[in-house]
């Protein structure tokens, strides 16, 4: 590292004296790794690089694992031998832990995809996750060096490290048989605002027609794609600015021809006087790409296309410097301004450096982020920027340029591998040599046998395709699976179930037995699904399970934990499901059947077909291709310990083909399934349909209301089918002689109706007719909710669980007495109409869901949720998961992502929903708010996630924010020491950037009109963010009633007083300041706004607060917490913030951009003034 260092200062020393050097970077942390090697190695430019063998970076044996170090065989190196001579590669996963310290640094993989001993070279296909972030994701470097026509290469990407101060590297295969490598590992710091957006700013231009800000905040992870010095030749890393970044040249990427274009270089010294002198070397700013004398025309432009793949976002930085030309050359006034376009959108229409940086010979750079749409695994497209002048140009405008790729909200940077065409090989191909008259023969030979391999592999497999002899999936076929599901070994199975014990066996099925185990010593238990035979029907079945399963998850389908197929056996491994099938609660199994028999209540029997119901809406709608289950039955909706329902037994399922969808809603197939449970119309025509399911699970809503199979041989042949005997019955006015014994007397006679005539559109013989999945959720919570109704009978009082289960009911499932019910007479069922359960009637554009802007730009920033998400997410809206109420909302606490996610979910009362129902263009102007809302950004803002509409539903689901709200660290019953005066000035001062942003820096001003402590939420560092500006007050939404209170919000002391007694007076910008103004007193005062336990003079504080400050008393008003603890010189300052917000005419108020300014100068105030001073009397 010394030498390392002297190099480097020499370096600066020499070009210092040739002319006016800016100071490098420093950078605290300087790792450099070459893995694979003993000791310190030196690269040609006199950097030290350390080995991870018998040094302190060292890796222990659990780091390691299994991995060997390796050196490159028959490597063909043009470059720096250093760090590609060595390699650590393994077969299993293997990680590398670093100390640093706290901040934003360079990671560096550096890759030599060589031949290694003990390893494939086309097998590299690797992950490499960075902390959270996952950096490659099957990732092969073998083949990206082929695609790039280099022998080695690295990858540079940007993370951000916390307070933890370590980051773990973890490089693991991503597929059975390959393996993982890598050769060098840099880790940089860098400046923490060089790439992330530096505090106080709004961030990048984002190019979109309509202009706002992008911040990109240290949770962010970047990708370095691109990084060239225009006109130039490549700049070294020891050439940088510390940071040791590569500079590659231009010219491969622009498109204009080199005769009409030259290298413009600059003489005149560079400037560094509004950027930072590390932001790029001096040679960068040097060079630039001019046009000939003898071609400029009336328009020029310059052009460069660089690929990139599709499905992120992407910060562009453009470096300029313009240089003072000669008289002779210097452009008329106007002239030298110039456009620029990013992804053909206009960036810059009339772009002009010199004003940007003030004069000539200064360094600038702009930021501006763009989105390139389309799906991440489809590879990769052309990202344009492009330079045009109208007049002309005589010297080049562009420097440099460079492009990140930013990780997507799944802190994502991964994207496919790049294609590769055997054509584009031929330079790695060694030549063979030119074969003499003698080997002719033998090479026409070779020809020939090869062209008759072709001929009948090409013959077999259509006549296969012809017979229907498909080929059984490989384990291959699952390589991106890998991630999420186990491969076991035959001997962990037999450890897991006692060798196949029969006293294990909990299920048979037509294929498979399924047995109970144990798995990871005792500590989980699992159910083994063991195939019974290697037919080919049951391999199909097997590896259709794998392949439908391993990709879908969702807390009401059984999640598959692995496999084993060891070549004689055929398992799966699913988690285990302790209370059965739903099946064997409604009815014994068999007439031998001797096990005890609890009956299910009848609000446990809603609750699991509930479940199941979103389950199967998931299987529809929920994934890319949707899923047909194909063997809806009561025997494979199993339950967990919280009887909560799961979809089960994926084996005859099918994936629908999106593109047979569009022009017709089935898929054509051979007959599968289940007797008693299938649709008569895919019986007969041999189409299968979503509607397929449907009528069975139609046929299992029947099970769940009679307690009797789908088919019993043993009764009356009138009576052995469910679906024809309960449908004959209900015609005949006979439903009170088909329902369950168990459930006389325990159902609502609403409840019933809606559950009946719900069974019956799943049995209609029409497909067309048959509800979707989505509406019979809709259907059963209806149903749920007319069971649950008071004037039905008084329930007893519900009992909650200690602890969240996702997906588990908030209600006690012990049944009440007969006694305390209504006996139950049913009536025959007269004509009702469906639609009236969702009061869709009204209008068409009604759906059940409306979807916001086609463009992924918005699906990006923003996610649809279904409603069965946000059931699952909120324990079915438990009532210990209210975190707030409202006039117009009731908040409440979730889980998304399988409950690894803590969310917000702001849930409408109905009467907002029934007031915006009365709008005819309420689903526009709905996805005109959700677009508007998508694009606020901001570090002091909550975030929307995402939402949810339904016909009966609108929830808006935002980050959760782990601190509370400021109101309850100010006089709430937070256990946590009072805030300092320190904490409470910051926390304004990010409220009001948050509030001034709203106001500036979106596409259009949004008015808060709620600011209260109770909106300012604070983060796990107590930063605060500006919450509740959401939904219904950004545009006409909101105005749902003449109501004052409702129009305004719903803290009336908050509201300005010019808007509630001036007649005609709109809220504008400044009644947010005022509100403001009342949330500074209550920070300063520790106290509520009024509080009536006080004495009459004190109950209102802003009249308490004037009287104080006319008394020159305002010692009196300070939070005990806080006195002696204020700068006079800030108290002074703050209350004049204060006061100018408070003003009674909205003109005299200042603007949340000149608050911003007053609270900065307070803080400032407060950072200088002495840390020991006594009491004081201030006269305001």
């Amino acid at each position: 590292m010394h030498l390392n260092i002297l190099i480097f200062v020499f370096i600066q020393f020499i070009w210092s004296v040739k002319g006016n050097l800016p100071a490098p970077y420093y950078p605290i942390d300087d790792i450099a790794v070459n893995c694979g090697s003993i000791g310190n190695s030196s690269a040609l430019d006199g950097r030290e690089w350390t080995g991870d063998v018998g040094t302190e970076f060292s890796l222990s044996r659990k780091q390691a694992g299994n991995s060997i170090s390796s050196r490159a065989v028959h490597t063909l190196l043009s470059g720096d031998p250093v760090p590609y001579l060595t390699a650590r590669a393994s077969h299993s996963t293997f990680f590398y832990t670093f100390k640093l310290q706290p901040g934003p640094k360079f990671i560096r993989l550096h890759f030599n995809p060589a031949s290694y001993i003990g390893f494939e070279k086309s097998t590299d296909f690797f992950n490499v996750q960075a902390g959270p972030y996952k950096l490659l994701h099957n990732f092969s470097a073998s083949i990206t060096a082929r695609s790039l026509g280099v022998i080695s290469f690295s990858k540079e990407f940007c993370v951000s490290v916390e307070e933890t101060r370590e980051l773990t590297l973890m490089i693991s295969p991503s597929r059975t048989n390959a393996y993982a490598f890598v050769n060098g590992i840099e880790i940089i710091s860098m400046p923490s605002g060089l790439y992330y957006t530096p505090e106080g700013e709004q961030g990048a231009d984002v190019v979109a027609p309509h202009k706002y800000k992008y911040y990109v905040d240290n949770t962010t992870a970047l990708e370095t794609v691109y990084r060239l010095n225009m006109g130039g030749s490549s700049v070294s890393p020891i050439e940088d600015t510390g940071m040791f970044r590569r500079w590659s040249k231009d010219s491969d990427y622009m498109l204009e021809k080199k005769t009409n274009s030259q290298v413009y270089h600059a003489t005149s010294m560079i400037k560094y006087t509004n950027i930072p002198t590390y932001s790029a070397p001096l040679k960068v700013y040097q060079t630039s790409w001019s046009t000939k004398s003898s071609y400029i025309k009336k328009s020029t432009t310059f052009t460069w296309k660089l690929p990139v793949d599709l499905g992120f976002r992407y910060l562009v930085r453009l470096h300029f410097c313009q240089h003072e030309l000669p008289d002779s050359k210097r452009a008329k006034k106007g002239h030298g301004e110039f456009g620029i376009l990013v992804n053909n959108q206009i960036a810059e229409t009339n772009a002009d450096v010199t004003k940007w940086g003030g004069g000539y010979g200064v360094a600038v750079y702009k930021d501006y982020v763009t989105t390139i749409r389309g799906d991440k695994m489809d590879g990769k497209t052309d990202l344009s920027i492009v330079i045009f002048s109208k007049s002309g140009l005589i010297e080049g405008k562009l420097n440099g340029l460079e492009v990140f790729k930013l990780s997507n909200p799944d802190d994502s940077l991964a994207g496919s591998n790049p294609e590769f065409h055997p054509h584009s090989s031929l330079g790695w191909m060694p030549r063979l040599p030119a074969f003499g008259s003698l080997n002719s023969i033998a090479t026409k030979l070779i020809i020939l046998f090869t062209l008759l391999n072709i001929i009948v592999y090409i013959q077999r497999w259509f006549w296969e395709e012809k017979l229907g002899k498909k080929r059984v999936p490989s384990q291959s076929s699952l390589s991106s699976s890998d991630d999420a599901c186990r491969c076991f070994s035959l001997a962990e199975i037999n450890s897991a179930t006692c060798n196949f014990d029969k006293a294990l066996v909990i299920g048979m099925g037509g294929f498979a037995k399924v047995y109970k185990g144990v798995i990871d010593d005792g500590t989980k238990t699992v159910a083994v699904k063991r195939m019974s035979s290697r037919s080919q029907e049951g391999s199909l079945e097997f590896w259709m399970e794998i392949q439908m399963i391993w990709r879908l998850r969702h807390n009401h389908l059984v999640s598959l934990v692995g496999y084993c197929d060891d070549g004689i056996e055929m398992i799966l491994v699913y988690e285990y499901m302790p209370h059965g099938t739903l099946a064997e609660h409604l009815f014994k199994q068999s007439p031998d059947d001797s096990r005890d028999f609890t009956p299910l209540t009848w609000d446990q029997r809603l609750k699991i077909c509930i479940g199941a119901a979103r389950g199967l809406d998931y299987l529809h709608t929920g994934t890319h291709h949707g899923v047909i289950h194909r063997d809806v039955k009561t025997s494979n909706i199993l339950l967990d310990e919280n009887f909560v329902g799961k979809i089960s037994d994926f084996g005859l399922s099918k994936v629908e083909n999106t593109s047979q969808l569009l022009a017709k809603s089935y898929v054509s197939t051979n007959i599968k399934g289940t007797v008693g449970y299938l649709d008569p119309d895919y019986f007969l025509s041999r189409k299968l349909s979503r509607k397929s399911d449907v009528y069975a699970f139609g046929v299992v809503l029947f099970e769940v209301l009679c307690g009797r199979p789908a088919v019993d041989p043993g009764l009356e042949e009138d009576q052995r089918s469910l679906a024809i005997w309960a449908r004959q019955s209900i015609r005949e006015g006979k439903l009170e002689q088909i329902i369950d014994p168990h459930l006389r007397g325990e159902i609502s006679p609403h409840c019933l109706k809606v559950f009946v005539e719900l069974a019956e559109k799943c049995l209609e013989n029409q497909p067309k007719k048959r509800p979707t999945m989505a509406k019979i959720i809709s259907g059963l919570e209806f149903a749920l909710e007319q069971q649950e109704r008071t004037d039905w009978f008084l329930p007893e009082e519900p009992a909650y669980a200690s602890t969240l289960s996702v997906s588990s009911s908030p209600r006690s499932e012990q049944s009440t007495s007969n006694g305390s019910k209504k006996s139950l007479k049913p009536r025959r069922l007269k004509s009702w109409r469906w639609d009236l359960l969702w009061n869709a009637a009204k209008t068409a554009k009604m759906d059940s869901f409306v979807s916001i802007s086609s463009s992924k730009t918005y699906e990006d920033y923003c996610r649809r949720f279904l409603l069965s998400e946000i059931h699952s997410a909120t324990n079915d809206f438990d009532e210990n998961l209210i975190v707030g109420t409202g006039d117009f909302s009731i908040v409440y606490k979730g889980y998304i992502d399988y409950g690894s996610r803590a969310v917000i979910m702001k849930r409408f009362k109905k009467f907002m929903l029934e007031n915006w129902s009365k709008k005819t263009d309420f689903p526009s102007e709905f996805s005109k708010e959700i677009e508007m809302l998508c694009q606020l950004r901001h570090p002091n803002l909550v975030s929307l996630i995402g939402y949810c509409y339904h016909r009966s539903e609108m929830i808006l689901v935002y980050e959760y924010v782990v601190n509370g709200s400021l109101r309850d660290h100010l006089y709430g019953s937070q256990n946590s020491d009072p805030l300092n005066w320190k904490q409470r000035l910051q926390i304004c001062i990010d409220a009001a950037q948050g509030l001034d942003f709203l106001q500036t820096g979106g596409v259009k001003t949004v008015l808060h009109r709620d600011v209260n402590p109770g909106n300012i939420l604070l983060d796990e560092k107590l930063v605060a963010k500006v919450s509740d500006y959401g939904l219904s007050k950004v545009g006409p939404l909101y105005a749902v009633s003449d109501n004052l209170t409702n129009v305004l919000g719903n803290c009336l002391g908050y509201l300005d007083p010019e808007c509630m007694f001036a007649n005609g007076t709109t809220p504008t910008e400044k009644s947010d300041v005022y509100s403001f103004g009342l949330v500074l007193l209550e920070v300063l005062c520790g106290r509520k706004l009024e509080d009536h336990m006080l004495q009459r003079d004190q109950v209102f504080l802003r009249s308490w607060v004037k009287s104080n400050i006319a008394k020159g008393s305002i010692l009196k008003i300070i939070d005990p917490s806080l006195k002696g603890k204020i700068a006079p010189a800030c108290l002074k300052e703050f209350i004049k913030i204060a006061e100018r917000c408070l003003a009674d005419q909205s003109t005299e108020r200042p603007s949340m951009s000149e608050v911003v300014k007053g609270l900065k100068l307070a803080a400032q105030e407060q950072e200088s003034a002495k840390s020991n001073y006594g009491s004081f009397s201030l006269k305001m």
